[in-house]
């Protein structure tokens, strides 16, 4: 048996090699690598409706998780009966609420950047459009308010630039950017 006999029978014939090869490439094109306008609009205008979407979602589960778990104050309540726990759970479930959505919101399109043909350039510029407006998005709780005014959420245009602004800048942008060095990377790593 010869070399070219032996190499027909465990690849198969050239014809059939090409065939494999056509087919493995149509299927793993998918449409955000064909075409520019899908990625633009699945990376630049989609994030800030999810984002949007996610954010009053978790706004809401945590106003309702605080209440239920007792750590935002009844009405009936005097501001000097909140303990120091109180203050510490509702301001760290605040926090983790406002990063949280973010972060797996960017880890997600990260993911899906790594199918296009520019997967840097659309996944950090889904990082840094959600990154910055997680940067100026904001709520927490006061719990010295009046009972109606101790959960608040907005904007925190205005208010000068403060150190929780900048963590909630940092953290969709650093999850962003481990999610998209191993989406990109870590495949190339493997075949080679």
């Amino acid at each position: 048996m010869s070399m070219d006999a032996s190499a027909v029978d465990c690849l198969g014939s050239p014809a059939e090699i090409a065939d494999t090869a056509l087919r493995e490439f149509r299927r793993r094109r998918n449409l955000l690598s064909r075409s520019e306008l899908a990625a633009f609009i699945t990376f630049v205008l989609l994030p800030l409706p999810v984002w949007f979407f996610s954010w009053v979602v978790t706004l809401v589960l945590s106003a309702k998780s605080l209440g239920w778990i007792g750590f935002l104050p009844a009405a009936k309540m005097l501001p000097l009966d909140v303990t120091l726990t109180q203050i510490v759970v509702s301001q760290f479930v605040t926090i983790v609420a406002s990063v949280a959505p973010s972060a797996v919101l960017v880890a997600l399109f990260a993911r899906l950047a790594a199918r296009t043909r520019k997967p840097l350039l659309w996944g950090l510029t889904t990082c840094t459009l959600v990154a910055l407006v997680t940067a100026f998005e904001g709520y927490g709780v006061n719990l010295d308010g009046p009972p109606d005014q101790r959960f608040f959420f907005g904007p925190l245009i205005g208010h000068g630039f403060v150190a929780r602004q900048l963590l909630q800048c940092a953290v969709p942008l650093l999850v962003g950017f481990v999610a998209l060095r191993r989406a990109v990377y870590a495949p190339v790593k493997a075949q080679s």
